[in-house]
């Protein structure tokens, strides 16, 4: 398995994101793949980290989150990632 880093860009509204929120962390919590995500501190993004066979397999669970599926996400960016280093690094 690879690790992977995707990011969000938020293309909503506050108010718009909230209407959504509780379907959105549903969908992400049933994801096996899924080992941790968050929004930025800013609240205009988010960066979740998958374990995955490849990118495209990211690329379609994030094509159905209900925040891609209805439009609030304007873009998102998914990238191999290797950890290394850090306190987190036993659970890799």
């Amino acid at each position: 398995m690879a690790h992977f880093v995707a990011t969000y860009e938020y293309s909503a509204a506050e108010t718009e994101l909230a209407a959504v929120r509780a379907e959105h962390r549903e969908y992400l919590a049933g994801l096996d793949e899924l080992l941790i995500s968050g929004p930025a501190d800013d609240g205009r993004g988010a960066v979740l980290i998958f374990e995955s066979e490849t990118a495209e397999q990211v690329e379609a669970l994030l094509a159905a989150d209900p925040f891609v599926a209805q439009g609030l996400v304007g873009e998102h960016r998914v990238r191999p990632w290797k950890p290394v280093l850090g306190r987190l690094l036993e659970h890799f």
